[in-house]
């Protein structure tokens, strides 16, 4: 008995990572199981009726307008992964966990929205789960390289969805027990965002 060849291009995965600048793919860090996973680009058609001295009726041209992206995903729901989905969707995720060391301040100049880096008055190791300032203002990320300087430090970060003033608490959080919170995000980046697929 022979065994049945194997495609391996033919399989397919649906992975997912989140963006460290928004907009800029990012190679896929979870998957996730899905029965399907469908999408369409639907065009529309802009018919040129304008009239050019001909006895005609119909369109002098139709031209490409722009595109309606619909994507059909269906599977289970996995609390490791759905996390991912709300928050792009929704846009804004806080979470609530035990602080630990290190704890620090924003410096001078403070933070804009977009930004990847943040002056620090501690060094905070790479791959640190923080939390920089607090209320409306609050945003967790992951600390995504090593620092630099001597204090004031630079620590570098995923791009900021929201400003931050000198001065503002930055709080290191255990990465276990979090309780993570969507709302929609109506202010700063929020109102710009785009997703990726």
């Amino acid at each position: 008995m022979t065994a049945p060849a194997v495609y391996p291009t033919g399989k397919q995965t649906v992975g997912g990572a989140v963006e460290t600048i928004p907009g800029t793919a990012v190679a896929p860090t979870f998957s996730m199981p899905v029965t399907k996973f469908e999408w369409n680009d639907k065009p529309v058609w802009l018919r040129d009726m304008a009239g050019r001295g001909v006895m005609g009726n119909d369109a002098f041209a139709v031209i490409q307008g722009v595109k309606i992206g619909e994507l059909t995903i269906e599977g289970p729901v996995y609390l490791d992964t759905i996390g991912y989905w709300l928050g792009n969707i929704f846009g804004d995720v806080t979470a609530t966990g035990t602080t630990q060391a290190p704890t620090g301040t924003v410096g001078t100049p403070g933070t804009i929205v977009g930004a990847t880096s943040v002056p620090s008055s501690v060094s905070i190791p790479n791959g640190t789960l923080i939390q920089i300032d607090v209320g409306n203002l609050a945003e967790i990320v992951t600390t995504s390289g090593v620092p630099t300087g001597a204090g004031p430090f630079t620590i570098p970060v995923p791009a900021l969805t929201k400003p931050h003033a000198t001065g503002v608490p930055i709080t290191a959080i255990a990465s276990t027990g979090l309780q993570h919170a969507f709302s929609l995000m109506n202010s700063g980046a929020g109102r710009g965002m785009a997703a990726n697929s």
